[in-house]
């Protein structure tokens, strides 16, 4: 069993992310001479459950100068849990820090009017860190405000001058939260919920059902991720002790009255907490007699009194209370102290719940198999119908290599967007791009080298002569160069009947010209026109390399269609690769 504290009143305490309830300092005695107790310990509430018999409390470690000895003080954590501010109004140096990571201890002086009064607070604003301490300079006149780290300290007017009220950050609305308390001077209470924040200032809220009334010396914690604030205890104008327990909705800013404590723990500068379900109210004090050192704990969602802490968290928070539930703590109907309790009635609501959650869940999980069965047909069926569209087979993905190297882009966001492709097979697509061979009657790409006016140009062997405009053929023996005669024209036959010839229209059809002409189709390699030169006295034309143009040609050609080839490869890869990366993101 751990060390258990003193039992003390009017103490510092905050709670951690529902995590830690921290208590520091306080009374042991009440009276002329009250004694104050220098101790830090926290509440361990991230335990799932214990009785308030065994509560774990545990004991962080201080190093560096001694902590601070005060009471009626105040602390607030840091968001995060890196460190713990107090406020000790009746120290030199009134503000306090504990660095939760290193167990160092510091303070730091203010250079403003400290307002030396009992029951000053403070509070973190969780969106800029900045620490407010309302009524904390100039006799209560002026809110002290400053962001640790920073040497600069700000001050600004308050409404009026109040102690003992309840200062706390709503996350729920991002500002604080302003409940209770009594004015310094006067005794005038302040049964208002008001708001502060550094863009909007003080404004009043109003409020529905049955709220608090005047309490000082109250505690106010939030619930449920900051949706509930929960107020307990306190002591009214004439300064008696409450037991009630009061629960706000943040958002809707009606209250909402709980099962009033037995009077027996009516108490007021107690330490309160929540995490998850639970609330916690450790110590304070009730005229004068300091409460005793075991903890009490509120079943917010079974609105009851408990000997047992349970951390669990209810899914929704609760919006009310049950009916006829009492709201003095004077006709508490549980004088005797014990928790309020209804075994029988306990374990059936229990049956009952756990019956039907369990069917919700059941339900819940037949729906997601269900699901996500859904979506994986539907992916491969997707899969399929793009493995059918492609040149060739998909590859088996690398994650390693291609992608990783950076040697292709990142995947797009967007699908990119398919290339059209003019054929399944790669074989006929590349058919279909190949060139028509010279040889064929159906050549086109070098239908250019015709004459301008579309006439066949005929090639002839240097070695076997020539055909002049008489049609008559000449041996050229001693040239070594090949030769391409004047336009061929048939003088035999001149009339306008369509010509039969594929492509010649100076031509009836192809076996006369090869009877006539001594054989040798009129198609040979039709080459430009060259520059004249004289032999024998005979216009002729000449090229030594008359096949150079046309394998440059064929060679341009090869390469726009290897061009191609890699325009469509790439296309691929791009389109693989997104697939891919949708396929990962499915569940």
């Amino acid at each position: 069993m751990a060390k258990s504290p003193t039992a003390v009143c009017c103490m510092a305490h905050a709670v951690a992310d529902e995590n830690f309830l921290y208590i520091q300092g306080g009374f042991s005695a009440m009276g002329a001479a009250p004694t104050d107790v220098n101790q830090f310990f926290a509440l361990d509430l991230t335990v799932a459950t214990w009785p308030t018999s065994n509560p774990p409390w545990i004991w962080p470690e201080s190093l560096g100068i001694p902590p601070p000895t005060g009471s009626y003080h105040s602390m607030t954590v840091e968001k995060g849990i890196k460190n713990l501010f107090f406020w000790i109004p009746y120290q030199a140096n009134p503000w306090w820090t504990y660095n939760v990571v290193t167990k160092y201890w510091s303070n730091f002086p203010m250079n403003v009017p400290i307002t030396k009064q009992h029951g000053i607070r403070n509070g973190l604003d969780m969106n800029t860190g900045t620490v407010y301490i309302p009524s904390g300079s100039k006799d209560g006149a002026e809110m002290v405000s400053n962001t640790p780290g920073d040497p600069r300290i700000s001050v600004l007017p308050m409404p009026a001058p109040i102690n003992y009220e309840s200062w706390v950050w709503s996350t729920q609305r991002n500002c604080f939260l302003h409940y209770g308390g009594r004015t310094l001077t006067g005794n005038t209470p302040n049964p208002v919920l008001k708001t502060f924040s550094a863009n909007d200032g003080w404004q009043t809220l109003a409020t529905t059902g049955t709220s608090p009334g005047d309490l000082s010396g109250h505690c106010m914690v939030a619930a449920y991720g900051g949706k509930k604030m929960i107020v307990f205890g306190g002591n009214d104008l004439a300064g008696v002790a409450k037991a009630d327990i009061y629960i706000l909705d943040v958002t809707t800013l009606e209250w909402t009255v709980g099962m009033a404590a037995d009077p027996a723990q009516a108490r007021s500068n107690m330490a309160c907490g929540v995490s998850g379900d639970s609330f916690v109210s450790w110590g304070g004090e009730n005229g004068g007699a300091i409460k005793d050192a075991t903890p009490i704990v509120y079943d917010l969602k079974n609105n009851q009194w408990t000997k047992q802490f349970n951390r669990s968290v209810t899914a929704t928070a609760p919006t009310g209370t049950g009916p006829n539930l009492p709201t003095n703590s004077a006709t508490s109907p549980n004088p005797s102290g014990t928790p309020n309790s209804q075994p029988g009635s306990t374990t059936n609501i229990a049956a009952i719940g756990g019956g039907i959650s369990g069917a919700l869940v059941v339900a819940a999980l037949i729906g997601f198999l269900l699901y996500r069965r859904h979506k994986r047909s539907e992916q491969t069926k997707h899969d399929k119908d793009e493995d059918s569209i492609g040149l060739s087979p998909r590859k088996p993905q690398n994650h390693g290599s291609d992608y990783n190297k950076g040697e292709l882009p990142p995947p797009s966001p967007t699908r990119p967007p398919l290339k059209p492709r003019p054929a399944d097979d790669q074989s006929a697509f590349y058919t279909q791009l190949a060139a028509t061979p010279l040889t064929s009657h159906q050549s086109g790409p070098h239908a250019f080298l015709r004459d301008p006016q579309g006439q066949q140009q005929i090639v002839a062997d240097s070695n076997e002569g020539y055909v002049d405009n008489e049609g008559e053929i000449h041996q050229l023996s001693h040239l070594n160069d090949r030769t391409i005669l004047s336009p061929l024209r048939d003088h035999h036959n001149n009339n306008n009947d369509t010509p039969t010839g594929p492509r010649n229209p100076q031509l009836r059809d192809m076996e006369e010209y090869q009877q006539g002409r001594g054989g040798g189709g009129p198609r040979g390699p039709q080459l430009r026109s060259l520059p004249t030169s004289q032999v024998h006295g005979e216009s002729l034309y000449t090229d030594k390399n008359q096949y150079l143009d046309r394998s440059q040609e064929l060679a341009r050609m090869m390469e726009n269609i290897r061009a191609e080839q890699q325009e469509l490869e790439k296309s691929r890869l791009e389109h693989e690769t997104f697939r891919d990366t949708q396929s990962h993101r499915l569940p």
